[in-house]
């Protein structure tokens, strides 16, 4: 299994129909929410499949990106918890 970044701009945030696009993220194997927009994410799947899998829940203007990761990161200001479950997963 790989980690794999998804972010994301969603240009209709309030409107119902987002609630779908984060369950199908967290539909992976493992994931974490360590920012307002991006979602690290562990998976058998591609970064098309993923891509794939995710773009039915968006809408036709919003903008969605999928990176596999090296495994290397550094990062500021996240928690704990977070920061920990990026250590262990990446």
């Amino acid at each position: 299994m790989a980690a794999y970044l998804i972010s994301y701009d969603l240009h209709k945030k309030g409107e119902a129909g987002y609630e779908n696009l984060i369950e199908a993220i967290k539909s992976h194997a493992k994931w974490c929410h360590h920012l307002e927009s991006d979602w690290v994410v562990i998976s058998s799947d591609s970064a098309e499949a993923i891509r794939d899998e995710l773009l039915p829940h968006i809408h036709k203007d919003d903008k969605l990106i999928v990176f596999k990761l090296s495994g290397e990161a550094a990062w500021y200001g996240l928690s704990d918890t977070i920061s920990n479950w990026l250590k262990k997963n990446l």
